[in-house]
């Protein structure tokens, strides 16, 4: 590890060390990288003896000092301009114009363009066509710019940075002149260079190569390797952590919630975490308000599907009323219009699939296949064919704990959706129904909206089937009519007070909204009961007839007697 050490500490240790100051000369005409890596630097007057620790960056730069063999950063602001300048060669930058750059010298150009704007760019004549200059900036490897459009043309001394990018250099270096494959010092210079232009991977790369050449290579740049591991971390979390910065700005939380996460599972020793950190309230605020804009509103379309789902599910009996099971399978259907039905298996070939079509092992291959979809293949006979009844289907809305209710199929359907854990689905969708919360910073106080909306369920002629509601039985009062010998199965089933009964004579339409009102009433909060009157007895909840002289009164057959319906609005 190396320490960052403050101006003032520097001098105190250098004061104590009683150095004798040299005469530095400061050779500010030479281009070339010394290839010493022993070096002094002066600051404030005092020189600094050691070695340079590579990477160099854009702020500061690392020693290793002589006499303690401590490693200690410094920073360029604290040099004075020349020894900086001087200081940099040693690290493969240069200075020019107050800013810091690396590689060869080339020959750039200002251009002035007609619409007013100044372009600095590498003039790429070779492949100047059709009335167009070509040029080069890092941003873009080529430029065509009509003559039409250039005023005028300044030459330029710039640098390779200045147009090309590190990878660019990179590729240049390998071209010109490669590492031999047994030299491991090339190797190793070439890390070097790569650690300077900020290339680690690359740099990393090389230095693999120069200690499988040489193993005495990984002992003595062991601090080199460290100084490259940590400084691609840090450049790692940097990138990493102005992502975090442009989805905070851009308000887009849950992409910000995730990229956190990414920096506390990769860089949790990062220098930037106490940034991060203080970013995180309002971040985890922010996103799980977006997890309520978007999660609550799909939660009732995802509970009216289940709804349906439920009331549309069939399941098959054999002649003894045993359950049939059903087996996922396959179907496959080629080219030449053959379908195959079975179970997925191993193909014994690549290129082929394999499916088990009863005692056959059957291979089909690839190139042959049309479709393949999922279907159930049915074990056994089956002579019913039947839907759930009334008590089944009000176990499933009703029971909220039961694994495969409602309640719990709805919370794993928001989790799939949202990506997200069921329980930080179930936490979210039950807030609801808590109290507000708020969220305050820079003197602002932002309360999470609730995203809920008033839905609406209809129990409908199933009225009677709430619970607390007491239907009137079938005749109220007067002759009761002989029944006949063969009464109508139909009349029977509608007119009976056995919920299971009744239930199964009902349509698919009035079953699921029934189960839509019921599954309200236990999964989501009720706002309201409202008490539509009957339409079909006018609220009376009866209607009488006369015949043969007789009277005789009958309970409604839509409401039981009950005068209204129940209409539930939850939210």
């Amino acid at each position: 590890m190396y320490h960052r050490c403050p101006i003032l500490i520097v001098l105190a240790l250098m004061a104590l060390r009683a150095l004798s100051a040299e005469t530095l000369t400061s050779p500010q005409n030479s281009t070339s990288t010394p290839q010493a890596e022993e070096m002094t630097v002066v600051i404030g007057g005092l020189p600094i003896s050691g070695t340079r620790v590579l990477p160099a960056t854009e702020k500061s730069f690392r020693m290793k000092l002589s006499d303690t063999g401590q490693t200690v950063e410094l920073f360029w602001k604290d040099l004075e301009s020349n020894e900086r300048r001087r200081v940099k060669k040693y690290f493969g930058l240069d200075e020019h114009d107050g800013r810091t750059v690396w590689g060869e010298k080339v020959r750039g150009a200002r251009v002035h363009l007609a619409s007013g704007k100044e372009l600095v760019a590498l003039p790429m004549p070779e492949r100047n066509a059709y009335g167009h200059r070509a040029f080069k900036t890092c941003g873009a490897p080529l430029l065509l710019i009509s003559e039409k459009d250039v005023q005028t043309e300044e030459p330029l001394d710039a640098y390779e940075c200045d147009f090309y990018t590190p990878q660019e250099v990179y590729q240049r270096w390998l071209t010109q002149k490669p590492p031999a494959a047994n030299d491991a010092a090339a190797y190793l210079a070439l890390a070097k260079r790569c650690a300077e232009i900020e290339l680690y991977h690359e740099a990393l790369d090389n230095l693999k190569c120069a200690e499988i050449i040489d193993p005495r290579t990984r002992e003595t740049q062991s601090e080199f390797r460290m100084m490259v591991l940590n400084e691609d971390a840090r450049r790692s979390a940097m990138r990493v952590f102005q992502e975090l910065e442009h989805a905070k700005l851009t308000e887009n939380w849950l992409e910000a919630s995730d990229i956190l996460a990414k920096l506390d599972r990769n860089f949790p020793n990062s220098e930037y975490k106490s940034r991060w950190d203080a970013m995180r309230a309002k971040i985890e605020a922010g996103a799980r308000q977006e997890l309520k804009r978007n999660l609550i509103p799909l939660s009732y379309q995802i509970f009216l599907n289940l709804c349906d789902k439920e009331v549309m599910r069939s399941y098959k009996l054999d002649a003894k009323g045993n359950l049939v099971p059903a087996i996922p399978g396959k179907q496959i259907t080629t080219t030449h219009g053959d379908i195959f039905r079975g179970t997925q298996t191993k193909a014994e070939f690549s290129g082929y699939v394999g499916l088990k079509c009863g005692d056959m092992e059957l291979s089909i291959s690839q190139k042959d296949i049309l479709a393949m979809v999922d279907i159930q293949l049915e074990t056994g006979d089956t002579s019913d064919v039947r839907r759930p009844t009334y008590d089944q289907i009000l176990d499933y809305a009703t029971n909220t704990k039961k694994r495969t209710g409602l309640k719990a199929e709805l919370i794993s359907a928001l989790a799939t959706k949202m990506n997200i854990s069921d329980e930080k689905a179930l936490e979210i969708f039950d807030s609801r129904i808590t109290g507000a919360r708020g969220h305050y910073e820079d003197g602002k106080l932002n309360v999470e909206a609730n995203y809920g909306s008033i839905q609406e369920a209809n129990y409908g002629k199933g009225s009677w089937l709430r619970p607390g509601a007491k239907s009137k039985p079938l005749f109220i009062d007067g002759a009761r009519p002989q029944e006949p010998s063969k009464p109508d199965k139909d009349w029977l089933a509608e007119t009976s007070d056995d919920p299971n009964v009744w239930w199964e004579h009902q349509s698919a339409e009035t079953q699921i909204g029934i189960l839509r009102a019921i599954a309200a009433e236990h999964i989501f909060r009720v706002k309201s009961v409202v008490e539509v009157p009957c339409e079909h007895c006018d609220s009376k909840g009866t209607y009488g007839v006369e015949q043969d002289d007789t009277h005789t009164t009958y309970r409604c057959p839509h409401c039981r007697g009950l005068g209204v319906v129940f209409k539930i609005r939850y939210e």
